[in-house]
C-alpha cells in the first residue's frame, strides 16, 4: 500500500507543477493510464490521491483511471497476444521470447482544471 502512496504524491506533484505552470487556480479531474502489469492497486491508488490531495489545488479532484491491458509479440514467429504476467510464452509456438507491448505503462494523460 506504501508503493501506491508513492505514485499517489508522484501524480500529485506533477499535476501541482503543470496547473501552476498554466496559472490554473483548482485540479477538478486527474486522467491517469495504468497498464495491468505494474502490480498496483487501483483502489489503493484512488484512496491515496483523495487523501493527499485535501487542503491542496487538487481537493477533491476525480482521479480517472483507465487500465490498459496486457499484450505482447512473439521475437520467435511475430504473434501478438494478450498477457496476464511477464513470465508468459507465446500462445501461438510457446516461445518464452516475448516482449511486452503494452501493459507497462503508468503515466498522467490529461489534467481538468479551472
Amino acid at each position: 500500500m506504501h508503493h501506491e502512496l508513492s505514485i499517489a504524491k508522484n501524480i500529485l506533484d506533477g499535476v501541482l507543477k503543470e496547473a501552476q505552470c498554466h496559472g490554473a487556480k483548482r485540479i477538478v479531474g486527474v486522467n491517469v493510464n495504468l497498464g495491468a502489469l505494474k502490480g498496483i492497486s487501483p483502489e489503493a491508488l484512488q484512496l491515496h490521491f483523495q487523501c493527499i490531495t485535501e487542503g491542496t489545488p487538487a481537493d477533491g479532484a476525480a482521479l480517472h483511471i483507465h487500465h490498459i491491458a496486457a499484450a505482447a509479440r512473439c521475437a520467435e514467429c511475430g504473434h501478438e497476444f494478450p498477457i496476464e504476467h511477464m513470465m508468459a510464452t507465446c500462445a501461438k509456438c510457446d516461445s518464452p521470447r516475448i516482449e511486452v507491448t503494452s501493459g507497462l505503462e503508468l503515466f498522467v494523460d490529461a489534467i481538468d482544471v479551472e
